[in-house]
């Protein structure tokens, strides 16, 4: 999938508002309620007496007396009365990685831009399904965090942390992931839908038991993004590449060696995939060259989560 201001190496803020009109069209509410608490998810449809103010209307019969607005009623002289609208919101944080080997691509675009465009259009269908959106988005030892907030505003500054992130050179730390779950892990709210989109390639045994911990109170979805050329060596040549400083010569002939590169990418998606089930996590994995869109229409609506109501839940815990 490309835009027309795409170029697939820099992500840029009118991509992403255009991915709009597809994002708004995923469900982030299917599959099956957890019940409980944590039956909420969403504000409700139904105006009433719920938490959160919503307006002032003109009384109509059938209204409830006791939400009378008397100050507005004196002013007009005409009986208005308050609406409330039942908070239900549910925090979704997208966790995105921008850290040096997001910053590469051999087919259709980079998988850091492939990461923002999938970021995008989940934030998109978390703010038409009226859910609180923030961010955490880590390059290397940089981190950039937005707490989850209610309206286009979030997803706006979601967006241009994005955008910068992409704009800017990654540091060569590898060993970020353990430091960038501990701060997500206190960014995040029990009960939060925790987003994270990676190619998961530095992922160590100590990240891995954070992202665990993770898990236990949040629902995880996770998404890896990752390149063509990961998967399977290109065909039987000599290729030169280079990472801007130096240049090397890579050989793709042997025979043995292609299968070994094969079985060591299948087995780390193995071992992702694994990991993920076992702690009751989501794990999807998408190429750079697969439209978003498409793809996570076809796999959200198997994604499972708990309904969300914080402050349900404070109140419970209170009692």
């Amino acid at each position: 999938m490309t835009t027309s201001s795409s170029n697939g190496i820099n992500v840029s803020l009118e991509e992403l508002i255009e991915l709009r009109s597809q994002g708004i069209g995923l469900s982030l509410a299917a599959g099956r309620s957890s019940g409980g608490l944590m039956s909420g998810g969403y504000r409700s449809a139904f105006r009433g007496r719920g938490m959160d103010f919503e307006e002032v209307r003109a009384y109509q019969p059938g209204d409830d007396i006791r939400r009378m607005d008397w100050r507005v009623t004196a002013r007009s002289n005409r009986p208005h009365t308050k609406l409330f609208r039942e908070e239900r919101e549910r925090p979704v944080l997208l966790c995105v990685d921008s850290g040096a080997s997001m910053h590469f691509g051999t087919r259709i675009a980079f998988k850091s831009v492939q990461a923002a465009r999938v970021a995008a259009l989940l934030g998109w269908a978390a703010l038409e399904n009226h859910d609180r959106i923030g961010t955490s988005i880590f390059a290397g030892s940089k981190s950039l965090e937005a707490r989850p907030a209610s309206g286009k505003r979030a997803l706006l500054r979601c967006l241009q942390l994005l955008v910068a992130t992409s704009a800017t050179a990654p540091d060569q730390q590898t060993n970020a992931w353990s430091d960038a779950l501990l701060r997500l892990r206190h960014l995040a709210s029990h009960g939060c839908l925790v987003i994270l989109i990676s190619d998961f390639i530095t992922l160590d045994t100590a990240a891995e038991q954070q992202l665990v911990a993770l898990a236990l109170h949040n629902d995880v979805l996770a998404i890896r993004i990752f390149d063509p050329l990961e998967a399977e060596l290109p065909p039987p040549d000599r290729y030169a590449f280079s990472d801007g400083r130096q240049t090397h010569t890579l050989w793709t002939t042997d025979t043995a060696l292609r299968s070994r590169y094969r079985a060591a990418f299948r087995a780390r998606s193995e071992h992702l995939a694994t990991l993920c089930r076992d702690h009751g996590m989501r794990w999807l994995s998408l190429s750079t060259e697969q439209d978003p869109a498409v793809e996570l229409q076809r796999h959200l609506p198997h994604v499972r989560h708990r309904r969300y109501s914080s402050r349900r839940a404070a109140d419970a815990a209170a009692l």
